[in-house]
């Protein structure tokens, strides 16, 4: 059993980011095609629908290729080799995905510029004032039981400490054998808990993210596009939460295994079956909120001719947005979902040093550990 759950979980892992990219273009705005500002009813067009179609079959194609090789190469060769070779055909992968995403910005960007698309529209940008005063994100009050859960597995192996071997296993294999030990000290017994820590630091600005950046509203229907921000926003806020608990829970346990004795591979199991359910949690949500909630139904349908402000010059590759001129330090992704950094502003390249800083000390710290 342990077993089928790793493995559906590494399949699952490995596919459905791919799957997702495939059909990115039907989850993006219809304001917007493979990073190009276009108008709805270019979007809803015959040709724009075969143009989506022949990229998601491309990118699906790819997706299952490389898929299938990764899986000859997982099963044919042995541990950590097989390791390895996965996570660097996941990137390799991604990697192609990105270069088919190109292919057709280049070729919608073409059309656009020759037809001139949006030139005969009126462009208008759009504020809702009443928006940040709405619950648009739930309360950091909520990281407030992940803390709980993170001082009392803290106050757990304190008491417990003498129990700890004097060589505590860090990794294991597939099959749940242990691969890695490391001397018992406190730091190594509790850098699981340093580790929480550093994750609802990052839980909780993600989720100030959600409430801070910037709005994007459809001008040609602006009460449909306001309400199903602010429920995308709110839905995201949720999910971010309980995936939040789910993460603190998941290191709780691996760090009570420290004096609990629990087998190595239901660890693994558990391990591989709440990333799961994280991932599969973000794909559901992509898929029935679309970008910026452009899916979600409600109850409001009025449609003018005014588009948003054509703003691609600002989006290098469609993917990047660099705009000193914007005071926004987070925006909506173009051809993703949730929000991505404006590179030209200071604040946003800090936020992202600090991130680099973050991630690169947290591998520093289990190293030393």
């Amino acid at each position: 059993m342990d077993n089928n759950i790793m493995y559906i979980s590494l399949f699952a892992i490995f596919l459905l980011p791919g799957i997702m990219y495939a059909f990115m273009p039907y989850l993006t705005r219809k304001t917007e095609s493979f990073g190009v500002t276009v108008t709805e009813e270019i979007y809803n067009s015959e040709r724009m629908n075969k143009i989506r179609k022949k990229y998601t079959l491309e990118a699906l194609l790819v997706v299952g290729i490389t898929f299938l090789i990764t899986m000859f190469l997982f099963f044919k060769y042995p541990e950590p080799l097989n390791i390895y070779i996965y996570t660097v055909a996941l990137i390799v992968m991604l990697g192609i995905l990105f270069l088919v995403y190109l292919k057709y910005h280049f070729i919608i960007k073409k059309l656009k510029e020759e037809e001139g698309w949006t030139a005969a529209k009126k462009q208008v940008v759009l504020t809702d004032m009443s928006f940040r005063k709405r619950k648009i994100q739930y309360s950091n009050v909520w990281f407030v039981i992940p803390l709980i859960i993170t001082a009392a597995t803290a106050y757990l192996t304190y008491i417990n400490y003498d129990l700890i071997p004097e060589q505590i296993a860090m990794n294991y294999d597939l099959n749940g054998n242990p691969t890695n030990f490391k001397d018992k000290s406190f730091f190594t017994v509790f850098m699981p808990t340093i580790t929480q820590l550093l994750m609802i630091g990052l839980f909780i600005f993600i989720n100030n993210i959600i409430s801070k950046a910037k709005q994007q509203i459809d001008p040609a229907d602006p009460e449909n596009s306001a309400m199903q921000n602010e429920i995308f926003r709110r839905k995201w806020s949720g999910f971010i939460i309980v995936s939040g608990i789910i993460m603190i829970l998941l290191f709780s346990v691996m760090q009570i295994s420290f004096f609990i004795p629990i087998e190595p591979g239901l660890l693994f199991a558990i391990t591989m079956g709440s990333t799961l359910v994280i991932v599969l949690g973000a794909f559901y949500l992509s898929f029935s909120l679309g970008q910026g909630g452009s899916r979600i139904i409600t109850r409001f349908n009025k449609k003018g001719e005014e588009i948003d402000r054509d703003n691609d010059e600002h989006w290098k590759l469609g993917q990047f947005y660099f705009n000193p001129e914007d005071p926004a330090v987070f925006i909506e992704k173009r051809f993703g979902i949730g929000w991505t950094i404006n590179f030209g502003s200071k604040k946003g390249i800090i936020y992202m040093g600090v991130l680099l800083i973050f991630i690169i000390g947290s591998l520093l710290a289990e190293r030393l550990g």
